[in-house]
């Protein structure tokens, strides 16, 4: 944590109380102690002040960040003093994920471990967020579960881009399905790509494609 140190102050962060999965502060850090691990806050931007353990979200400036901590000491100086520690070792969903809605791309595949660009990139939203999954919403059929997916998202003064794989498939309908994915490290590589074919926005440049891969998410019909 100690790395980001410089680029926290002033960053934007959500808080979530643990207990009731309740948004209760949606604001900027004020200060931040690497040594102590804690960040501060103004008490004007919190809904609900009092002792509590919490999620934060820290938004950087190419990743997000997700701790969990304690608001346990009273407001001083209008300023709110957040003890931070490392996240839990299994995700809470109903209580890490956070309501964010935002425009972004799917920019390429990874296939037998080859990241391949696509020509047209394909128009997604988020739904939801943490530091290590999206849920998204894009056309229906767009993606099969297993697929690796690269992504990109602008989240105002936040971009991020990597590379996620789809784990579950929901709320699917004539034109849209919404997609649980989950963030990977972007040299694993997946073998069970090789029954898809290359299509005509692959770019033509692009590492060569296993055979049979038809280069589109779409299912077969």
């Amino acid at each position: 944590m100690t790395e980001y140190a410089n680029e926290l102050v002033g960053r934007k962060i959500q808080i979530k109380d643990l207990n009731t999965g309740k948004l209760i502060a949606s604001t900027r850090i004020t200060a931040f102690d690497s040594a102590k691990k804690t960040v501060k806050i103004s008490a004007s931007g919190l809904s609900s002040p009092g002792c509590r353990e919490v999620s934060v979200l820290i938004f950087g400036a190419h990743r997000l960040l997700e701790y969990y901590g304690n608001m346990n000491k009273p407001v001083i100086a209008n300023e709110l003093e957040i003890n931070l520690y490392s996240g839990r070792v299994r995700e809470d969903r109903e209580r890490s994920r956070y309501d964010i809605k935002a425009p972004g791309k799917v920019t390429g595949i990874q296939i037998a471990g080859k990241r391949i660009t696509l020509r047209k990139p394909i128009e997604i939203t988020t739904k939801n967020i943490s530091a290590n999954g999206l849920l998204i919403e894009s056309e229906a059929g767009s993606f099969e579960k297993g697929d690796r997916i690269l992504i990109r998202l602008d989240l105002g003064e936040t971009t991020l881009r990597g590379m996620y794989e789809v784990v579950r498939i929901q709320n699917q309908n004539l034109w849209t399905e919404e997609y649980g994915c989950r963030h990977i490290a972007m040299g694993k590589s997946r073998e069970n790509y090789d029954r898809r074919k290359k299509e005509h926005y692959i770019k033509k440049d692009s590492d060569p494609v296993p055979v049979g891969w038809h280069g589109t998410f779409r299912r077969s019909v």
